[in-house]
């Protein structure tokens, strides 16, 4: 987990962070942009996209309301 935030005492508040960096967000993001490589190995995109829909499974027809009131 990467945690970027203007404000230090937030760092790490609500979980372990593996980077912290402080500052703003649009500034810092616009200063690490030439620093990412871009990958076309779609491996880990996939599993992520995999492991998403199955936690959301069943998860949309609960959130609907039911044709019965409470």
């Amino acid at each position: 987990i990467i945690q970027i935030d203007i404000n230090p005492a937030s760092i790490g508040a609500h979980s372990k962070v593996d980077m912290a960096l402080v500052g703003d967000i649009k500034s810092t993001l616009r200063a690490l942009l030439p620093l990412v490589e871009e990958k076309t190995d779609r491996k880990f995109l996939d599993k992520a996209l995999e492991d998403y829909r199955d936690a959301r499974k069943g998860l949309d027809d609960l959130a609907k309301p039911s044709e019965k009131a409470i």
